[in-house]
């Protein structure tokens, strides 16, 4: 099965080769599950095999130039959309939106340095770069990851191209609340879901990447079973919150 590195998701996965494999690559794709699930690593395995020069049974060959640009997030024909940094204090620039400005305000005294929307011009942004022809493969890609960080105006301005998508654009979208997006929104979406593994499973699948037993289990029950999050749990703090 493609992408073998990521732990668990199988079913994903299998939907995922299916597609690659038949060539017939939906417009717009939703990976929608939990936080921490793992969707993020394997929507950004699967805009890889988008874009190899050589694929191997669908999936990216990790080898070919098109996969090291891919890898470095330099590929000229893969574009992500996250969430930006916040305005540093005493910054002078203002956005379009004044609901981006309200917003971090609000949040200035959150944790993390990321703001809490996608703004409005990164999504007017990416629909001008849909237009453009692919530079050096067959197509271009489009990763919104969180999508649900996407605040009701950015959503609407991304439905201009999840309504007529240029031929050479495919859009993922990632999110692990897909209940703030519009309903408009995920109908246009070929949704993918994700889903927890058992903890069991998890810890076992750890072991084999060579996890001694004891953190494999601790890992996996405190995330739930949740991938990712097993794999960047901090078992120390935890540990210490707990004491």
């Amino acid at each position: 099965m493609i992408f073998p590195e990521l732990i668990g998701q199988d079913g994903p996965r299998g939907v995922l080769e299916r597609i690659l494999v038949s060539g017939r690559i939906p417009h717009a794709i939703l990976f929608h599950g939990p936080e921490g699930i793992g969707k993020g690593a394997i929507a950004a395995a699967f805009s890889a095999s988008l874009l190899c020069e050589r694929p191997n049974g669908g999936a990216a060959c990790g080898a070919c130039p098109a996969c090291r640009k891919a890898g470095h997030g330099n590929h000229p024909d893969l574009m992500v959309v996250t969430r930006l940094p916040k305005a540093k204090k005493g910054d002078t620039t203002t956005n379009d939106e004044d609901e981006d400005s309200a917003e971090d305000a609000a949040s200035a005294s959150g944790k993390g340095d990321l703001k809490r929307q996608i703004t409005i011009d990164q999504i007017r942004d990416l629909n001008e770069h849909a237009t453009y022809a692919p530079r050096e493969g067959a197509r271009r890609v489009f990763v919104v990851d969180p999508a649900d960080a996407m605040n009701a105006a950015s959503q609407n301005a991304l439905l201009k191209t999840l309504e007529e998508p240029p031929g050479s654009a495919v859009l993922l979208l990632v999110a692990s609340r897909p209940h703030l997006l519009l309903p408009t929104i995920r109908s246009r979406c070929f949704q993918i879901g994700f889903g927890a593994m058992h903890p069991a499973s998890l810890a076992a699948a750890l072991e084999k990447r060579g996890m001694p037993r004891d953190e494999a289990r601790s890992r996996a029950a405190l995330s739930e079973g949740r991938p990712g999050r097993a794999l960047t749990l901090d078992l120390a703090a935890r540990r210490a919150h707990r004491d």
